[in-house]
């Protein structure tokens, strides 16, 4: 099952890929290229085994709450940041980099400044994730605190357990369990 789902996946992004070139070679032609900002994003993840499931979205684990976001564009040199982004911050950078005015009343930030190589002074520090059932989870830059519509609890240190592992909910600090419940709650 999973791999045939791989290998329809895997033939589906050679379509995306050959549209991309064809695109880039299209402004190359053009003489447009290094004028052009070419952004690239997708969906959000799909578990492919990882926690022991397959096909399956609306969790909190890595691989099912990233999504890409690849820029290309004058000014924006290689390189990558950790920096915690969100789906709401893609309208204001792209008027952002297009040198429209970014109204009050968008919720996202504009990614430019890292794009630019020159990270803001401060920058948000966790995000919430809310999935179906509800359940929702606090990630942070260090810790993920999940807490599913089962009434169970799950904790990773992302520093330490990327791939989310080992669950360290039953032996954590109770002050960091209620400081991440706290701010859970606070942005639920």
């Amino acid at each position: 099952k999973a791999d045939k789902l791989q290998r329809f996946r895997l033939r589906s992004l050679r379509a995306v890929e050959d549209m991309v070139e064809a695109v880039i070679q299209a402004l190359a032609e053009t003489g447009r290229l290094e004028q052009t900002y070419i952004v690239f994003t997708s969906d959000n993840g799909l578990l492919m085994g990882q926690h022991r499931a397959v096909r399956l979205k609306g969790n909190p684990y890595e691989e099912s709450i990233g999504i890409p976001l690849i820029v290309r564009g004058p000014g924006v040199p290689a390189g990558s940041t950790d920096a915690i982004a969100l789906t709401i911050d893609l309208a204001p950078t792209l008027l952002d980099l297009a040198g429209a005015p970014v109204p009050e009343s968008v919720d996202g930030r504009s990614l430019a400044p890292f794009l630019r190589g020159s990270p803001p002074a401060s920058w948000r520090q966790d995000a919430l994730i809310e999935n179906h059932g509800p359940s929702y989870a606090l990630r942070t830059t260090e810790w993920m605190y999940n807490h599913q519509d089962t009434e169970e609890f799950e904790l990773y240190d992302m520093r330490n357990d990327p791939y989310q592992l080992k669950n360290l909910y039953r032996t954590a600090d109770p002050v960091l369990l209620e400081t991440l419940r706290k701010r859970l709650a606070a942005l639920v």
